[in-house]
């Protein structure tokens, strides 16, 4: 059997692997709704695009039928869809920047806590190949001790 000092250290180990866990969850949380942020900012931006447009079609149909107040109109409102577009862009490659930053954070948060289960594992094996070894020893040091026991038993006899 492992001795009490191996056994608490496995234990210890345990309990940190479980923090590593937790930490590598938290960090999974906030890669999510970095994420979601950054789609939000992307579907924003597609809104804005698509607003440009509309006012671009709305507008040669303004100019086709002679109405120059709708064209001025529509013409306003697609230069609004592109400077929020524009704005929205920004905002977006500083999504896209935190975004990166937290999948970073969790890609290195995911390889400590694989490299903690594998130290765990590790210790484990470790405990079993000497409980293994401690037991071959005993089971050889009995068949050894009787063997002897044998002898000396022939001897006298």
């Amino acid at each position: 059997m492992a001795g009490t000092a191996t056994t608490k250290r496995i234990a210890a180990l345990k309990r940190i692997a479980k923090l590593y866990g937790a930490v590598e969850t938290m960090h999974s949380v906030e890669l999510s709704r970095k994420t979601s942020s950054l789609n939000e900012a992307e579907t924003a931006i597609k809104g804005e695009l698509a607003a440009v447009r509309a006012a671009n079609v709305a507008g040669r149909a303004a100019l086709t039928a002679g109405d120059r107040e709708e064209w001025m109109l529509t013409d306003a409102e697609g230069e609004m869809a592109g400077w929020r577009r524009g704005q929205l862009e920004g905002l977006r490659v500083e999504r896209e920047a935190a975004r990166e930053v937290a999948r970073t954070v969790y890609m290195d948060s995911r390889v400590r806590t694989e490299q903690m289960k594998s130290v765990v594992a590790n210790m484990r094996e470790a405990v079993e190949v000497e409980d293994g070894r401690r037991s071959q020893a005993a089971a050889d040091d009995r068949y050894l001790t009787r063997l002897r026991w044998r002898a000396e038993k022939e001897k006298r006899s």
